[in-house]
């Protein structure tokens, strides 16, 4: 007959090849009085799969509460449990549990003397642990051993690698370079080399590739600064049909030039290259010392760098002469405040006007010794900033200029001096003599001719400028 005594908890814990099940049986409360309702022993069944259909005897407790071992089993091995009460008559009660058995998990088997998963407690290796002893001879791979954070081991010899194949850095013990290998395998850097030229870093790039890339990595803060030298050569086989070189600087303030160049020693010269359109947008601009080619600029354009009242009359074209000289910087710069001739054949000249621009309180001024850095310099900046516009003026080499026919028809090869209308050029009468003070008041030779229709008619015309 079937006995109203229940199981009241079965649980199991895995082990190495073993199971630990602990199970408890009770007498129904109304009936837990009576002797032959009290629990005598508890069948335990095991099964591989959730049926209890394929479950066989695992082993008998025989009291209400208790545990059983369950020997034998593999590792890693998940069986199902179920457990069957009695009475001292051997009348069973309710299979526990109705359904599904508890499920329970064996451990895996770990041989003397070795150290794995199941085996190790996470944050068990601590660096005082390992300081008694020196990691040597660890052929797997460290990135699955160490996934964490190394900090005061030194390693020595062997090959370190971010990966065994493409992209990737290496180095090796052999001879202690740091390489760099792109996404094919090819090696396109080494640093560490000291070859005939003492280069630290040599670059292996065909094609249009880039051979070294500077990146500021504080953009709005202190500019990238580097000492010693970068060498870029040709390949053997033939020059680069690119750029060797190429500097940029995608901000836009008034001071985010591409480059400069200074050597700061007592004479040492100093260029800014690539100049910001806030600061002007020149190619270059020699702050301190000048230009020397013995193959000379090709196109080549002489420009002054001078400065002219915000409120006066100024166009571009237009021919300027010297007001006054504000600012001195050594023997070489100069910068002059100018405005439009009105006189013919002013020798006080200086060139024609190709470019006019806000003038930046911190831009780079020659004559002004560059950026300020005292707070008296940064004031007269500020002056100068609300006064005056900045000023390009055509002085030498090619261009054009903004002529007027006072002085009839041009011819090419003809010389133009001022006129009386400001700001315009006229031709020089080649039939009088050219006197001393004639020929410097010469703005430029005339490339091409011109025709006017009136003597007022303002043409623009190819020109030799030789103002100097």
């Amino acid at each position: 007959m079937a006995s109203d005594i229940t199981i009241t908890a079965l649980t199991a814990v895995g082990m190495v090849g073993q199971i630990a099940a602990t199970v408890m049986a009770s007498s129904p409360a109304s009936m837990s009085c009576l002797p032959y309702m009290q629990p005598a022993k508890v069948d335990i069944y095991i099964a591989a799969t959730n049926n209890f259909a394929s479950a066989t005897l695992a082993g008998t407790v025989n009291s209400a509460v208790g545990v059983l071992m369950v020997d034998g089993l593999p590792e890693l091995a998940t069986r199902y449990l179920w457990a069957i009460p009695k009475d001292p008559d051997g009348n069973a009660g309710a299979r526990y549990p109705a359904g599904g058995g508890v499920s329970v998990t064996t451990k895996a088997t770990v041989p003397d003397g070795s150290v794995t998963g199941p085996k190790l407690a996470d944050g068990a290796v601590t660096p005082t642990k390992m300081s008694v002893g020196t990691l040597s001879a660890i052929s797997a791979n460290i990135g699955d051993i160490l996934a964490g954070t190394i900090t005061g081991v030194t390693f020595t010899g062997g090959v370190f690698r971010t990966g065994a194949t493409g992209r990737r850095i290496e180095i090796n013990g052999a001879d202690n370079y740091l390489k760099a290998y792109d996404t094919s395998g090819a090696l396109v850097a080494t640093f560490g080399v000291i070859d005939s030229s003492n280069a630290l870093i040599t670059g292996n790039r065909t094609g249009a590739s880039d051979v070294m890339l500077l990146a500021n990595a504080n953009p709005s803060g202190t500019a990238l600064r580097t000492t010693g030298r970068v060498v870029l050569s040709p390949s053997p086989t033939g020059a680069f049909d690119v750029e060797v070189m190429d500097v940029v600087n995608n901000k836009t303030s008034n001071n985010a030039h591409a480059a400069r160049f200074r050597n700061p020693n007592t004479g040492g010269g100093h260029l800014v290259a690539g100049i910001s359109a806030g600061g002007g947008g020149y190619a270059g601009n020699a702050q301190v010392g000048g230009f020397y080619s013995a193959d000379g600029y090709f196109p080549f354009t002489g420009c002054h760098e001078t400065v002219i009242r915000k409120d006066a009359e100024i166009a571009v074209g237009d021919i300027v002469r010297v007001k006054r000289i504000i600012a001195r910087n050594g023997l070489s710069n100069v910068l002059a405040e100018v405005e439009r001739t009105e006189l013919v054949g002013d020798r006080a000249v200086i060139g024609v006007v190709s470019e006019i621009k806000e003038l930046h309180k911190a831009g780079p001024i020659a004559a002004l010794g560059g950026e300020p850095t005292t707070e008296a310099a940064k004031q007269k900046r500020r002056r100068m900033a609300r006064r005056y516009f900045r000023v390009a003026v055509n002085a030498l080499g090619e261009g054009q200029m903004d002529v007027c026919g006072r002085g009839g028809d041009i011819g090419a090869g003809d010389y133009i001096i001022t006129s009386d209308l400001p700001g315009k050029g006229q031709r020089l009468d080649m039939d009088q003599p050219v006197t001393f003070a004639l020929e410097a008041a010469i703005v430029a030779q005339a490339m091409e001719p011109v025709t006017f229709d009136s003597p007022d008619q303002v043409r623009r015309v190819a020109v030799f400028y030789r103002c100097g």
